[in-house]
This record gives C-alpha cells, sequence and structure tokens, in this order.
C-alpha cells in the first residue's frame, strides 16, 4: 500500500526527467528518479530507485495472498538503455541491481 506519494516531474522538447519521487511502502519507503531523451533514435533512459525497509509478509499477502516469508527488502536499481521495443530494451539494458532481504523467516519450516 502506497502512501504519501510525491512525484515532480518534467517534460521538454522530448525530454521527460522525473526530478524525485518518493512513497511509503509497507512501513518502508521508496525514492526514484528517471530521464528519458526521445530526441534520439533510439531513445534513451536512466532510472535510480531505491526501496528501503519495505516488509515483505504483508506486501506478499496483499500481491499474492502469500504469508509463507517474512523479513525486511531492500533493492536498490541504477539502470540505463536504449531503445524502448521489447527486444531493444533486452540487449540494451545495463546497471546494477541490489537485493537485500534482512531478518528473513519462511513460516512453516522448523530448521
Amino acid at each position: 500500500k502506497m502512501e504519501a506519494v510525491k512525484a515532480s516531474f518534467t517534460v521538454n522538447r522530448g525530454v521527460f526527467d522525473l526530478t524525485s519521487f518518493s512513497s511509503k511502502l509497507y512501513q518502508g519507503t521508496i525514492s526514484a528518479t528517471a530521464r528519458l531523451d526521445a530526441r534520439k533514435t533510439p531513445a534513451t533512459y536512466s532510472v535510480k530507485k531505491s526501496i528501503k525497509g519495505v516488509k515483505v509478509q504483508p506486501l506478499l499477502i496483499d500481491v499474492a495472498n502469500n504469508d509463507k516469508l517474512e523479513g525486511t527488502g531492500n533493492i536498490d536499481v541504477n539502470v540505463q538503455g536504449s531503445s524502448l521495443t521489447p527486444t531493444g530494451i533486452k540487449q540494451n539494458l545495463a546497471g546494477t541491481v541490489v537485493i537485500n532481504f534482512a531478518d528473513g523467516a519462511v513460516n512453516g519450516i522448523n530448521v
């Protein structure tokens, strides 16, 4: 459940800039910036996103009706590429995605 969503962006002569995006999500936070430059062929884009402290169990219950996992999730994304076609995105997407799952547990399994 996203709460307190705030976004700021500009569109100018073929360039879309998401200068800031923030939200609360399942006791955690999301922040992001992005840019799409359609002046070039193919278009280029970049995305930076940070998801911090999201409680995984309530998220999975709402999204997948599954309560088997619990813990806190963190994701950092820093990607860029060119082309907006599915094939072009697959061929040109570059960057990093870091996923961290802390204090995790699988419910129903005793170890």
